[in-house]
């Protein structure tokens, strides 16, 4: 356990060396004649420790390399693996278009007997996703990425095996018409509807913006009194009183009261322990009534494979009964299956397509809400500004029908003329900014951050019926049943 320094050692050989040859040790310039064990002190000398700190850390980070380079090759291999029948897909496909085109050129030449020269070829502009020119709505599905559909099948069982023991919540009793004070009549309550799919670290961030827009929605509703207002109301002699002030900010109010409602997945239920269960905790605390819902139509079957013993309630044999996606697709015609297309290539895609899959579609359970006369769809980072008190009233048929005529309408090209003598069903923007490419012409999805609808069981059920015949054209992409 004796250790002494380098400068030590050296002294020691150098005083041996000439103990063996005979000769009397000389002094050092250090002044040292003579050095023995017993004297040395025990220390470790600082270069011995730096040394192998300095090793250990080559050590990390030359296995760290390797780790890496392992890494890229899997994925380099499962790269080529993937993209090899895809590769051979695409050369069958351009070749049948280039013959196609080639086809029609000749025929040109034959037929046109005017020797006018022939029709100019446009080439079609390169999108992000490009689209095939064939008449297959799916490309067909490699064996490699089977574990999607998999996880995509586990995920709907698991969201299914929920409702064995859970079943939606009620909407809770909407306070009365009238003043109890007065008697007066009251504006009706509009739901305001946000949804949580998940509760992950990356997903709590929104939880700040889904309290500055509740707080925006108070402003905007009947009961918040203008800044203004609340001023002249406080009491002059109490206006020192910090207690008594009224707030700094303040918006100027509506006419429409309002009730705030989160839709959440069971992966995000406040009931779940831990932290997948913290933000739909916060939500309630600050305000918003949670509402557990399930998918409109599960989207794998629910078979008896997946029971665990336990029967479940009613509404999970309801929710059995109402089949999955695609299990009416079509057998013949556009829309229907095609050569090499995977069974569950449609469910494989909506699993996680886009930020939250589909669960994405929890948000039109707002159709279900009947109790509201009208219900608004916001997503967390949305913000209101003003009240849209002439957009309730034109939705709803109510007001003076001069004033409705003129609700402003964004002047888009996809904007339709509306009737604003009627009432109206919804109210919703279209996603300009998707675009790939603007075009007059160019295909505009709905936004689904922001939706006004009139709450009808009719409709949600029409959705469940879009949803299980499952007919989305995807190449080219034409939408649902090739319309929407």
């Amino acid at each position: 356990g004796l250790s002494i320094d380098h400068q030590s050692i050296l002294i020691l050989c150098w005083e041996d060396m000439h103990q063996r040859r005979g000769n009397q040790v000389p002094e050092t310039d250090h002044g040292i004649h003579h050095l023995s064990l017993s004297s040395t002190r025990r220390r470790t000398h600082p270069s011995v420790n730096g040394v192998g700190k300095q090793s250990s850390k080559v050590g990390f980070a030359m296995l760290l390399v390797v780790l890496f380079s392992a890494l890229m090759a899997v994925e380099f291999i499962a790269y080529r693996m993937l993209g090899a029948t895809s590769a051979s897909s695409s050369t069958a496909d351009s070749t049948t278009t280039s013959s196609d085109g080639a086809a029609q050129i000749i025929n040109t030449a034959v037929h046109d007997t005017n020797n006018n020269p022939p029709p100019k070829q446009t080439a079609q502009i390169p999108t992000k996703h490009p689209t095939k020119v064939t008449h297959h709505t799916f490309e067909p599905s490699t064996k490699q990425n089977g574990w999607r559909a998999k996880a995509a099948r586990r995920d709907s069982n698991e969201n299914s095996l929920f409702w064995k023991t859970h079943t939606p919540d009620p909407l809770p009793p909407l306070p009365p018409d009238t003043d109890p004070e007065t008697g007066a009549q009251l504006p009706p309550v509009i739901a305001y509807v946000t949804t949580l799919t998940k509760c992950g670290p990356k997903h709590r961030g929104g939880l700040d913006g889904a309290a500055v827009l509740l707080h925006s929605i108070r402003r905007n509703s009947y009961g918040w009194v203008p800044i203004q207002e609340q001023f002249e109301q406080a009491d002059n002699t109490k206006k020192g009183d910090e207690n008594s002030m009224p707030p700094q900010y303040g918006g100027h109010g509506g006419r429409y009261r309002y009730r705030a409602y989160v839709i959440v997945d069971p992966l995000a239920s406040p009931q779940n322990q831990g932290k997948s269960g913290e933000c739909a905790r916060f939500l309630q605390k600050i305000g918003y009534t949670v509402l557990h819902r399930p998918p409109l139509v599960p989207l794998f079957e629910i078979t008896d494979q997946d029971n665990d013993g336990n029967e479940g309630n009613q509404f999970y044999t309801e929710l059995k009964d109402l089949g999955h996606v695609g299990m009416q697709r079509p057998n013949d015609g556009l829309t229907a299956v095609r050569p090499g297309e995977h069974p569950d290539k449609l469910r494989k895609m909506m699993h996680n397509d886009g930020c939250c899959g589909y669960t994405e579609l929890l948000k039109l359970h707002v159709y279900g809400m009947v109790e509201h006369e009208l219900a608004v769809h916001l997503d967390f980072d949305s913000l209101l500004l003003r009240p849209m008190d002439d957009l309730f009233d034109a939705m709803l048929g109510k007001g003076d029908e001069t004033i409705r005529s003129k609700l402003p309408l964004a002047k888009l090209p996809r904007t339709k003329e509306v009737d604003l003598t009627r009432p109206i069903d919804a109210a919703f923007t279209r996603d300009y900014n998707s675009v790939n490419h603007p075009d007059l012409d160019a295909p505009v999805g709905y936004q689904g951050g922001f939706l006004v609808v009139r709450p009808n069981l009719e409709v949600l059920e029409r959705y469940r019926t879009i949803l299980r015949r499952g007919e989305f054209l995807l190449g080219p992409r034409d939408g649902w049943a090739g319309k929407h």
